[in-house]
This record gives C-alpha cells, sequence and structure tokens, in this order.
C-alpha cells in the first residue's frame, strides 16, 4: 500500500483516493529529508481538487516536511516556478536561489517582464542569486539555452555538453570560451572547459 496508508484512509475512508496521493508525492520527490516544493504541493491539490491545508496536512502525516512557505497560487504561479515553465514537476526549490536563465525563458516562453517574474518569485518565498536583471532586448541568451538539434532548453540540473559548447560556439562567432563563461553567469553548469576537451580527446580512439 501507499506510504503512510493507514494515516490516510482513516482520514478519507477512500484507499485507492489514498493510493493515487501517494503516487502523485513520489512522482517528485528524490529525496525524504527535503521539504516537499511548494509548487508539487499545490500541483497534488489542484491535480485531487484538494484545499493546500489537506495536503499539507497528509504529508505531515506521512512523516515528510512540508515547504516552509505558505502561499496560495495560481496556474500561472505553477507555470513559474516549474523549472520547464509548464506548471508540472520539476519544480524551483525554495532553497536554492533562482538563476538568471530562469528569467529569460520566463520572458520567452510566458512573456513576462523580468521585474514582474523577480517580484512575484520573492513574494513566493524564492530569492535570486543575481543583483542585476539579465539583458533580454533580442532574446541573446536563447540560443546559448536550447539544444540545437531539439530546440529544448538544457537540463539546468546536469552540465553542459562540450557538443553544445561547440555548435554554440560557431553559431554566434564566438570563442567557445566566451560561450562557456557566459552561460556561467546565466548559472548553467559549465565544467571546466580544459578538463573537458581533455576527457574527450581520451575517448577518440587511437591508430595503431
Amino acid at each position: 500500500m501507499g506510504v503512510g496508508l493507514d494515516k490516510f484512509v482513516t482520514y478519507t475512508g477512500e484507499i485507492k483516493f489514498a493510493d493515487r496521493i501517494d503516487n502523485l508525492l513520489l512522482e517528485d520527490i528524490d529525496d525524504t529529508n527535503k521539504p516537499i516544493a511548494l509548487g508539487h504541493l499545490h500541483y497534488i491539490a489542484q491535480e485531487l481538487d484538494l484545499d493546500i491545508d489537506e495536503v499539507t496536512q497528509y504529508v505531515v502525516n506521512v512523516g515528510l516536511t512540508p515547504p516552509n512557505v505558505r502561499r496560495e497560487l495560481s496556474t500561472d504561479d505553477l507555470e513559474l516556478i516549474s523549472v520547464d515553465l509548464d506548471g508540472r514537476g520539476p519544480w524551483l526549490d525554495t532553497r536554492l536561489p533562482v538563476q538568471p536563465h530562469h528569467l529569460i525563458k520566463a520572458y520567452a516562453d510566458l512573456y513576462l517582464p523580468p521585474e514582474q517574474v523577480v517580484a512575484r518569485l520573492t513574494s513566493l518565498g524564492f530569492r535570486m542569486a543575481f543583483a542585476e536583471l539579465p539583458d533580454l532586448t533580442g532574446f541573446p541568451d536563447l540560443t546559448l539555452l536550447r539544444q540545437a538539434s531539439t530546440g529544448l532548453y538544457l537540463d539546468p540540473d546536469k552540465p553542459v555538453t562540450l557538443a553544445h559548447l561547440v555548435h554554440a560556439s560557431r553559431r554566434r562567432s564566438e570563442p567557445i570560451t566566451d560561450v562557456a563563461e557566459r552561460l556561467q553567469k546565466l548559472g548553467m553548469k559549465v565544467p571546466d572547459l580544459a578538463t573537458t576537451v581533455r576527457n574527450a580527446m581520451a575517448r577518440v580512439p587511437r591508430e595503431n
């Protein structure tokens, strides 16, 4: 049965419903020691048509930690605090600062001015990793943040690949070192360039 099911059955009287909320909870949990993401809590409430306090109480009952920020979220808010800006997990973590690349993507996809994004995220308990807003004139950084083959955004939780750095360098006619430095400033994970090149060369088959 689901996590903490015995406690929730007495609360709802419906075993299938308890299983469903457990399944939704587990969709976005990679560490049970971390608080549940603010967006994920509200996503569950919307999916099951529950009051946010009900979901919060269930989270506590099964031994998990609810987010330390309590706010009512709109559908627009859920889009804004989701990593992919689609209102679904993965979610921004209130314990980590929001990086510039998220503002750029929110402006491009949700048509939200950066000032509005910062104001709303701050009101929801997020903090920014930057003092100055990124330059959005002409979307100069979108080519850096999107994969050339798919048009999808790079995963901010994964290191940027050497292949992407090379392709972006060619498209922008800029040195690869400048591309790597810019991506780092946008908050992306860029491995040490020299080490990345050495590792790539080591994988090239040698002629006998």
